[in-house]
């Protein structure tokens, strides 16, 4: 992701380059982007587990959104 960011603060930079010499360059914006997105990846990338619980243990668990499992969790009807 920091990459992505990076390439695209290049790709504007070089879309501001022409024949003439007015020519607009966004040089450092990439860098500062991405020096912005590495900050935040490096304080939030390591966040210790906050529930310990044993093995078997129930819990509850809210989020604010459904979350989709359907690619890697099917539910199928059970004949009896």
């Amino acid at each position: 992701m920091v990459s992505l960011i990076g390439d695209l603060g290049a790709w504007i930079s070089n879309r501001g380059g022409g024949d003439k010499n007015n020519t607009v360059r966004f040089d450092n914006t990439g860098d500062a982007a991405k020096d912005a997105v590495t900050t935040v990846l490096e304080n939030t990338i390591n966040i210790p587990p906050t529930l310990y619980r044993n093995q078997g243990g129930r819990v509850g668990i809210y989020v604010a959104r459904d979350l989709d499992f359907s690619s890697v969790y099917e539910l199928r009807p059970v004949r009896r």
